[in-house]
């Protein structure tokens, strides 16, 4: 593991020992809060183990950068990016998640300048209708229909029931592939491409109580 890695996994850990520590001192003025005593941070199994992984900047290949790729120093990882060139990349997340990693690329982008022109939108959240948006000027009110998104969880719901009735341990390969499906299904499948005109000044959201699907 390159020392800048290894540094960040350090800093990883001073965090959750001071995120323990103060949990620990408001336990002890109001243990009320809390369904049970902090507990001390555990260390991940030597071997099978698994934490996030930062790579810095200073962490992940120049030469590749220029050529449009991705390489985390000290792997095997080439990872073909849009944001590669062109981008101010502060750092790359390699996370793991169930039986795959997630590969997260972080870069600093400038925000637009947004014009003061009085152009508001009001969202309504809900469950059958996900978000009702509404404008202050002549624009079509949006409904997005939230229906897919519960039927999804439903059936995952339902799914995991099953799959931990017959399997006790739940890192089985099933329980697995099931716990990548909804977001894979919720992020590519289930929502149409909205049209949100552009130049809005600012948002205001009802604040709306949800109840979980059962």
């Amino acid at each position: 593991m390159p020392a800048k890695v290894a540094q960040w996994t350090l800093k990883q850990l001073d965090q959750a020992f001071r995120s323990f520590f103060a949990a620990l001192q408001t336990y002890n003025k109001q243990p009320g809060k809390f369904k049970a005593p902090p507990r001390l941070p555990k260390y991940k199994h030597k071997n099978k183990g698994r934490k996030v992984a930062i790579y810095t900047i200073q962490a992940i290949s120049k030469k590749a950068l220029r050529e449009g790729f991705i390489v985390p120093s000290g792997t095997n990882i080439r990872l073909n990016s849009p944001v590669a060139k062109g981008k101010n990349i502060k750092q790359v997340q390699i996370e793991p998640r169930n039986n795959h990693y997630v590969i997260s690329v972080i870069y600093e982008q400038a925000e637009p300048e947004l014009k003061q022109n009085n152009r508001y939108a009001a969202i309504d959240v809900g469950l059958d209708n996900l978000a009702a948006i509404a404008f202050n000027f002549k624009q079509k009110p949006l409904v997005i229909n939230g229906k897919p998104l519960k039927s999804i969880n439903q059936f995952y719901n339902k799914q995991r029931a099953e799959a931990q009735a017959y399997v006790p341990n739940k890192s089985a390969k099933r329980l697995q592939r099931l716990n990548n499906k909804p977001a894979y299904n919720i992020g590519k499948k289930q929502f149409p491409k909205a049209f949100v005109p552009k130049e809005i000044e600012g948002a205001v959201v009802h604040p709306t109580r949800l109840t979980p699907c059962k």
